[in-house]
C-alpha cells in the first residue's frame, strides 16, 4: 500500500502531467487546428483552400483569406501570363503571422515591383516541408525565382518531421503522412518547449525552440544543421534541374538583432532584455551558398540598423507591418538583380 505522503505526491504528479497534457493540447488546437487548417495528404497539415478565419492574440487580430490553392494569397493560375513570378517558400514569418495579406513582404513586393509574388509560406514548415511543397506543386507554378526563406525554428522543425519521415518509413520522401502521429509529435514538442523555456541552466536560457542563440546544445544544433542543410541541397539541386535560379533568405529573431525586440515574449524563453543572443546560422548558410552555388542575403544587418522594437510583436514574436515592409525593401534589390 502506499503511504500517505507517497500517494499525495503521486497524484499530485498525475495531476501535473495531466494538466500539462490538456493545456498542451489547448494550445495545439489553437495554433493548429481552425477553418483555415487542413489535414494535407502530403505533408501533414495545411491552408484549407477558399476558407477565412480569424487569428488573434495579444498583439494582434487579423481575418485570414485562403485562396483555391491553399495559400494566404490573391487567386492566382497555375499558368503564368507573361509576368514574372517569384516564389516565396518559409514557414508563419512568410505566411505573414499577425499582419494582413496585403501587409506581409510578399504583398508589398509584388506591388512596388508589378510582379506576381507567390506567397506560398505556412505556419508550421519546416525545410523538409518546403523542398516536397516544391517538388510536388511548386514549380507547376512556373516560377522564375524561388526564394528560400529560413530562421532559427527551422532547426528543431527539421529535426522533428525528419524523424516522423524516417521512423515511418514513408519512402522517397514523398510520404501519405498519419495526422495522428504528427498531432502527438506537434503536442509532446509544444508541452516540452514550454516547461524547457522556463527553466535557466548555467546563466543560459533554456528553450528547446531557439536551440542555436541559447548555446546550450552545441552538438544537437550541428546534428540539426545538417539535415537543414541537406533539405536545401535539396531544393536547389531540384531548381538547378528546372533551370530556376534560388535565393535563400535568412530572418531573424528579435533577440538576435536588438536588446529590446520582442520584449515580453523572449522572456518565456529566458532570454534578458538588454542583450542581444548571436547565432551562427547565418554564416553557415553563406557557407553553403559558396559550396553549392545559390545565392544568399541575411536581413540581419537592415533590422540592426533600424529600431528593431517597432519590428517584432512585443509577445508573438513574429513581424509587425513595419517588419514585413523593411524586408520587401531589403530584399526587392536582390529579387530584382534576378529578374532584370
Amino acid at each position: 500500500m502506499i503511504a500517505g505522503r507517497q500517494w499525495g505526491l503521486v497524484t499530485l504528479g498525475l495531476t501535473l502531467t495531466l494538466g500539462v497534457a490538456i493545456w498542451g493540447e489547448m494550445i495545439l488546437r489553437l495554433k493548429f487546428q481552425d477553418a483555415c487548417t487542413r489535414t494535407d495528404a502530403l505533408l501533414g497539415l495545411g491552408l484549407q483552400p477558399g476558407a477565412s478565419c480569424q487569428r488573434q492574440s495579444r498583439d494582434f487580430k487579423v481575418t485570414y483569406q485562403i485562396n483555391s490553392l491553399g495559400l494566404r494569397n490573391k487567386e492566382i493560375g497555375l499558368e503564368k501570363k507573361g509576368e514574372r513570378r517569384i516564389l516565396m517558400l518559409g514557414d508563419s514569418f512568410t505566411e505573414g503571422t499577425g499582419v494582413k495579406q496585403e501587409e506581409t513582404f510578399s504583398a508589398i513586393l509584388a506591388k512596388e515591383m508589378g510582379i506576381e509574388v507567390i506567397n506560398a509560406g505556412i505556419s508550421g514548415y519546416s525545410t523538409l516541408h518546403e523542398y516536397l511543397w516544391l517538388k510536388e506543386r511548386g514549380f507547376k507554378l512556373q516560377p522564375d525565382l524561388v526564394v528560400l526563406n529560413i530562421n532559427e525554428t527551422d532547426l528543431v522543425e527539421a529535426a522533428k518531421y525528419h524523424q516522423i519521415w524516417e521512423k515511418h518509413d514513408f519512402g522517397n520522401l514523398g510520404p501519405e503522412l498519419n495526422k495522428s502521429q504528427i498531432d502527438r509529435v506537434l503536442l509532446l514538442n509544444l508541452i516540452r518547449n514550454q516547461l524547457a523555456s522556463l527553466r535557466q541552466q548555467g546563466g543560459k536560457p533554456k528553450t528547446t525552440v531557439f536551440i542555436a542563440s541559447a548555446g546550450t546544445d552545441e552538438e544537437a544544433v550541428k546534428q540539426y544543421w545538417q539535415l537543414v542543410r541537406s533539405d536545401i541541397e535539396r531544393i536547389n539541386f531540384f531548381a538547378r534541374g528546372k533551370n530556376v535560379p534560388l535565393l535563400v533568405a535568412w530572418q531573424p529573431h528579435g533577440h538576435q538583432v536588438s536588446q529590446a525586440a520582442w520584449s515580453e515574449g523572449r522572456l518565456t524563453h529566458g532570454f534578458m532584455l538588454g542583450r542581444m543572443y548571436p547565432t551562427e546560422m547565418p554564416t553557415l548558410l553563406n557557407n553553403l551558398a559558396q559550396e553549392v552555388g545559390f545565392k544568399f542575403v541575411d536581413l540581419s544587418p537592415a533590422f540592426k540598423a533600424t529600431d528593431a522594437a517597432r519590428l517584432y510583436f512585443p509577445y508573438d514574436g513574429h513581424w509587425t507591418a513595419e517588419g514585413h515592409r523593411l524586408v520587401a525593401e531589403t530584399l526587392k534589390e536582390k529579387v530584382y538583380d534576378f529578374l532584370f
